[in-house]
C-alpha cells in the first residue's frame, strides 16, 4: 500500500496567461503624404452613396508593417487604395480597420497645421483629427468598418508589364472606347494575347501595341476605369516601372481585376462580356486603303487647329470640315455668321480635287494628340459606301499604333 503525500492543500501551479494585447487607436501620418493619398482618392468616391459605407475611406495598417492601406469602394465596382508609411503607432496590435467620411477627412487634413497629422479613434463615436502644430477636428466613424469589401487578391495569379508602355496605349485608345450609352462590348478597351490594345465603339477604332505585354494574357479595362488610371502615374504611387496585373474576389460574390504600381492599386469588377472579334473590322479597314486619298498634315499645327476650331463648334456635336482643294483649309461654325477658318500653308492633299470631308472634332484631335510622329498621314476613303456606313478617316504611325474614323453624314 502507498500513501499519497501530496498535500490537499499544497499550492497548484498558476496557469501562464498571455497578455492581451490593445489594438493600435492612434496613427499620426505625414500630413503632405496623407493629403496627397485623400486628394486622388476622394474624386473616386461616389457622390450619391448606395451604402453609408462608399461614401468613406477604409484605414487599416498593412500587416505589421509601418503604413496603413487608405482605400475606397464604389460598391461592387470599383476599388482603389493607396499605401502612407505611418511615422508612429500607439497600441501593441495591428492598428484598424477604420472608416471616415472621405471628403470631411480631407477637409480636415487640409485645414490642420503643422508637418503631421494624428488621427485617434480609440472611441468610434468621437474621432479626432488633429496637426502637430494646431487645429483639432472631432467626427464620429462608420460604425461597421467590417461590412466595408475587401478585395481577396489570388497571389499565384498575377503579371508583370510596363507600367508607361500600357498606360500610354490605354490613353490613346480611350477617346474610341463606348460610353454609358453603348452597348455593353463597346464599353471596353480590349488587349489581346499578343498586346494590341484596342477601342471601338462603331464610329471610331484605335489600336496601339505594348512590346512588353505577357504573351498569351487578354485584358479588358472598362470606361469608368480609363478616366481614373492617373493615380497610377501619379506621385502616390511611387516610383516603379512595372505594373502589377491581378485578380481577386469579394466574399466568393465578384470577380476582381488589379491594376498595381508601388504603392496605389485600381480595381474594378471583372467584365462579364467576352472581347469584341476585330479582325474583320480591320481587314474592311485595309480592303479601303487603295481607294484613299492622302493628306500629310503636322501634328502640332493640326491639333492646336482643332483646339481653336472648338471656341466656333457646336457644343452639341462638335464638328469640323476640311476642304481638301489648295489651299487645305480646317472650318467650324456653329451657322455662317458664328465661323472659323485655319489654312494651312504648304499642304497638298493627293488625291481627288474638290473633295470635302467632315469629321468629329473631339475624335479627330484625340486620334492624333498622342502620335509620336512630326507629321500625320491622313488616309482619305474616297469612294461611295451607300448606306452601309460612312467613308472612313485613318492612319498609322510610326510606332505602328493606327485609328479610323467614319465621317460624318451632313
Amino acid at each position: 500500500m502507498t500513501t499519497d503525500t501530496t498535500s490537499d492543500t499544497a499550492p497548484k501551479p498558476k496557469r501562464s496567461r498571455a497578455k492581451k494585447s490593445d489594438p493600435a487607436t492612434t496613427v499620426t501620418i505625414d500630413r503632405d503624404a496623407l493629403l496627397d493619398a485623400l486628394n486622388h482618392l476622394v474624386p473616386l468616391v461616389p457622390r450619391q452613396p448606395v451604402a453609408p459605407y462608399e461614401a468613406g475611406v477604409r484605414i487599416a495598417q498593412v500587416g505589421r508593417d509601418p503604413r496603413v492601406s487608405i482605400s475606397t469602394a464604389d460598391a461592387f465596382e470599383l476599388h482603389a487604395s493607396i499605401d502612407v508609411e505611418v511615422e508612429s503607432l500607439q497600441g501593441d496590435d495591428i492598428a484598424g480597420p477604420e472608416v471616415w467620411d472621405a471628403r470631411r477627412l480631407r477637409d480636415m487634413v487640409k485645414g490642420v497645421r503643422g508637418a503631421f497629422v494624428t488621427l485617434a479613434f480609440a472611441d468610434r463615436t468621437r474621432a479626432t483629427v488633429s496637426g502637430s502644430t494646431s487645429g483639432l477636428y472631432s467626427m464620429p466613424l462608420y460604425r461597421s468598418p467590417e461590412e466595408f469589401p475587401v478585395i481577396d487578391w489570388d497571389p499565384s495569379d498575377t503579371a508583370l508589364v510596363d507600367r508607361a508602355e500600357l498606360l500610354d496605349a490605354l490613353a490613346r485608345v480611350a477617346y474610341a472606347v463606348g460610353d454609358a450609352s453603348a452597348g455593353p462590348v463597346y464599353r471596353n478597351a480590349q488587349v489581346s494575347a499578343n498586346g494590341v490594345v484596342c477601342g471601338f465603339n462603331g464610329g471610331a477604332m484605335q489600336a496601339a501595341s505594348v512590346s512588353s505585354w505577357p504573351s498569351g494574357l487578354t485584358l479588358l479595362v472598362p470606361d469608368i476605369v480609363l478616366g481614373r488610371l492617373g493615380i497610377l502615374d501619379s506621385d502616390a504611387a511611387g516610383i516603379g516601372a512595372d505594373l502589377l496585373i491581378g485578380s481577386g474576389t469579394i466574399a466568393d460574390r465578384q470577380n476582381f481585376v488589379g491594376l498595381t504600381v508601388g504603392r496605389a492599386t485600381i480595381a474594378y469588377a471583372k467584365p462579364n462580356v467576352e472581347p469584341h472579334d476585330l479582325t474583320r473590322a480591320w481587314d474592311v479597314v485595309d480592303e479601303v486603303q487603295a481607294d484613299s486619298g492622302t493628306l500629310r498634315l503636322p501634328v502640332a499645327e493640326l491639333v492646336d487647329a482643332l483646339d481653336s476650331a472648338k471656341v466656333q463648334a457646336d457644343p452639341r456635336m462638335p464638328v469640323v470640315e476640311l476642304d481638301l482643294d489648295a489651299p487645305v483649309m480646317l472650318r467650324s461654325g456653329l451657322d455662317d455668321t458664328n465661323r472659323f477658318e485655319y489654312r494651312f500653308d504648304a499642304v497638298v492633299y493627293q488625291g481627288r480635287s474638290g473633295h470635302r470631308i467632315r469629321l468629329g472634332l473631339t475624335e479627330l484631335r484625340d486620334m492624333v494628340y498622342g502620335s509620336p510622329d512630326e507629321f500625320v498621314d491622313l488616309l482619305i476613303e474616297e469612294a461611295a459606301t451607300g448606306n452601309s456606313r460612312e467613308p472612313y478617316v485613318q492612319y498609322i504611325d510610326s510606332t505602328n499604333a493606327r485609328a479610323v474614323l467614319q465621317q460624318v453624314r451632313v
